[in-house]
């Protein structure tokens, strides 16, 4: 179940392929940002279910629960499925073979509550608000890494989702992998991934403070709840433009 089915592609983020930000610390994009709080993640992927426990915990610890993840609840607000690099014409989806993994966010700028005020809230329900994350993750591939550079796989799916979740709730823009970048020289969870060679062997596990959290904290800086938007679970609009 997912809170609306008016939903409208506004940024595609992935490990590879997207143009960086030559940055110790990410960037955040300047809108799209979710209004209700607990985000609840729905997790239908092939890695162990545990990864995106641990990626949620290591992020609401970051951001001080500001803005909160959970892998508990019925709404799909970050929709997480495989997808195993097939050719687009055999899965209609498919990420390059090379790919880990990419994030789709989608606002509402088409339908009936395209730019107009919710109930709740009084947000304008355009690209500052953030309605649902899609994020793919080519399974095999994460797993093949792991066994390679010698993690467990739930240790390897908590880096992969967390990175994603970063993508996910606010837009942070990837870290550009600069070569011959030593291990001290990551100071983020943002990183390109870059096969996840020296992303995995640097032991990056997970958000790193205060480089991810002090763009998350500046999109967050004060708790949402979902008593914010107490009518989330269809995103109402009040009729009135707000443009």
């Amino acid at each position: 179940m997912v809170k609306t089915n008016i939903l409208f592609l506004i940024l595609v983020f992935s490990l590879l392929t997207i143009d960086t930000v030559r940055a110790q610390c990410p960037q955040t994009l300047p809108s799209g940002r979710w209004i209700y709080s607990p985000v609840e993640i729905f997790d239908v992927t092939s890695l162990p279910a545990g990864g995106a426990v641990i990626a949620a915990a290591n992020w609401n610890v970051a951001v001080q629960n500001n803005i909160s993840l959970t892998t508990v609840g019925p709404y799909a607000d970050i929709y997480m499925l495989d997808n195993t690099g097939l050719p687009e014409e055999l899965d209609n989806t498919g990420l390059p073979e090379d790919m880990i993994g990419a994030t789709t966010l989608f606002s509402q700028l088409a339908g009936i509550c395209a730019c107009r005020l919710s109930v709740c809230g009084f947000r304008c329900l355009d690209d500052s608000v953030i309605l649902q994350a899609r994020v793919e993750i080519n399974s095999p591939l994460v797993l093949l890494r792991a066994q390679q550079y010698g993690y467990d796989a739930t240790t390897a799916a908590a880096n992969i989702e967390a990175h994603e979740f970063g993508h996910a709730l606010s837009g942070l823009f990837d870290v550009a992998r600069v070569k011959g970048d030593p291990c001290d020289a990551i100071q983020s969870i943002m990183y390109r991934c870059s096969l996840c060679g020296l992303f995995f062997g640097c032991g990056l596990t997970g958000p790193r403070i205060p480089c991810d959290s002090a763009p998350m904290l500046s999109a967050y800086p004060q708790r949402i709840t979902d008593s914010d938007c107490p009518c989330y679970s269809d995103l109402q609009c009040s009729g009135v433009g707000c443009l």
